[in-house]
Order: structure tokens, then C-alpha cells, then sequence
């Protein structure tokens, strides 16, 4: 079904890797990647590049449908910051042949990451005669709930 997905639509779509004047990463999807880099110099760009200009670009890559790039765009986001330093052949590597720790992190399963719930210590209490009084009367009341019902029943007006 995926496949069916990444290969649906016109491949007129690109992938993009910046490098921000702090030294950061961004990646982005474009028709237009020339326009789409002016927009982010420019300051109409993501917000992210907007205060971080100017931004260079580091590699791109064209022919992709909407889908499969956004596909990339994610494989490369999720890449070590070390993989992005040269950006070189990002754009045209195969995400499926990596196997850093980008990508075996997505295969670890939600339950593996989760945290173990806290455990509630139980709270100390004072001893209060007059509780374990009420508590003991409580624990040894019985009620017969067919005479219960049958005192309300004579109780009622007529």
C-alpha cells in the first residue's frame, strides 16, 4: 500500500538540505527549490530559517512525487547531524540502506521507550481511635436489604 502511495502524482517535486549561519541543519521539500531558497534568505522562508539567516544550500535532489519526498525529507531530518555535516549525496542516497541510529531508533517500539509509571508510596497515617472505632462498627454491620426495603415501604405516607 505504501509503495501504491509513494508513486502516485507527478514527480515534479524536490528535497532540499540547508545549512543555517548558526551552523543548524534544515530540510525542506520544494517544486521550486531556487525560489523556495530565496524565500528562506529572504526571511519568508519557515519560520525556523527566518532567524537563522543566511541560509546555504548543501544538496538537492529532483523527480520525486509529494509523497516520496516527504518521505525523504524525513529520513533526512532524522539522520545523525554528523550524516548532514557534508551533505553531499543525501538527496540521492536510498533511506532504505541506512541503517544508523536515525533508523533503528523507528524500529524500537513505543512500548520499549516508555517510562514505568511512578509508583504511589502509601501515605503514613496517624493512629485515630476514633476512625478505627468507626471503621470496626462499619466492617461488622450487616443489612438485610429485603427488611430495609420493607421499613421504607411502612415509612411512606399514604
Amino acid at each position: 500500500m505504501l509503495q501504491g502511495m509513494l508513486s502516485e502524482g507527478p514527480p515534479e517535486w524536490s528535497v532540499y538540505l540547508l545549512r543555517c549561519a548558526d551552523g543548524t541543519y534544515y530540510t525542506g521539500i520544494a517544486k521550486d527549490v531556487a525560489a523556495r531558497l530565496a524565500a528562506h534568505n529572504s526571511g519568508r522562508g519557515a519560520a525556523y530559517t527566518r532567524s537563522r539567516r543566511p541560509v546555504e544550500l548543501l544538496s538537492s535532489s529532483a523527480g520525486f512525487t509529494r509523497s516520496q519526498a516527504l518521505v525523504r525529507e524525513a529520513w533526512i531530518k532524522s539522520l545523525p547531524r554528523e550524516r548532514k555535516q557534508d551533505g553531499v549525496g543525501l538527496a540521492h542516497a536510498d533511506p532504505s540502506s541506512y541503517t544508523g541510529k536515525a533508523m533503528q531508533k523507528r524500529k524500537t517500539s513505543n512500548a520499549k521507550r516508555a517510562k514505568p509509571a511512578a509508583k504511589k508510596k502509601p501515605m503514613p497515617q496517624e493512629a485515630d481511635p476514633e476512625l478505627d472505632q468507626l471503621q470496626e462498627r462499619f466492617n461488622t454491620m450487616s443489612v438485610d436489604f429485603g427488611q430495609l426495603a420493607e421499613l421504607i415501604e411502612e415509612e411512606k405516607p399514604a
